[in-house]
C-alpha cells in the first residue's frame, strides 16, 4: 500500500516537473522573439539576465520572496484578466505586487491564447 502511494507522488511529481518545463520553454520563446523585435528597433540593444523562476506557494508572496532573494532590478508579470471589467481592473495577484513592493512592475496581458494558463499548469 505505502508503495503504491509512493508511486503516486513519484508520477505526480513527475508530471508537474513536465508542466513546469513546458511553461518555462513557452516563456522563452517568447522573450526570444521579443529581444529579435527589440534588436531589429535599436541595434545597440543587450540582453540583460534573465531568470525564469517556478516557486511554489502564494503567488503574490512568492514573487516578492523571490525578487527580494535575487535582488531583482524590476518584476514582470503576465496578467490574464477575467470577466467583463478585465480590461479596466489588474489581476488580484498584481495588485497585491504592486501594492507591497518598491521595485518597478511591468504587468503584461497574456496573448488570448494563453490567457487560460493557471498556476495549476505550471
Amino acid at each position: 500500500m505505502k508503495e503504491d502511494a509512493q508511486i503516486g507522488e513519484k508520477l505526480v511529481a513527475e508530471k508537474a516537473k513536465e508542466r513546469e518545463n513546458d511553461a518555462k520553454d513557452r516563456i522563452k520563446k517568447r522573450l526570444k522573439v521579443f529581444y529579435n523585435k527589440v534588436r531589429s528597433e535599436d541595434p545597440e540593444f543587450t540582453d540583460n539576465k534573465v531568470s525564469i523562476e517556478v516557486c511554489r506557494g502564494y503567488p503574490a508572496e512568492e514573487i516578492l520572496r523571490t525578487a527580494d532573494e535575487l535582488n531583482c532590478e524590476m518584476i514582470i508579470m503576465g496578467t490574464h484578466g477575467k470577466g467583463i471589467v478585465s480590461q479596466t481592473f489588474l489581476g488580484s495577484m498584481a495588485k497585491k505586487v504592486l501594492g507591497r513592493t518598491r521595485k518597478p512592475v511591468f504587468i503584461i496581458p497574456l496573448p488570448k491564447e494563453e490567457s487560460n494558463l493557471t498556476s495549476h499548469d505550471i
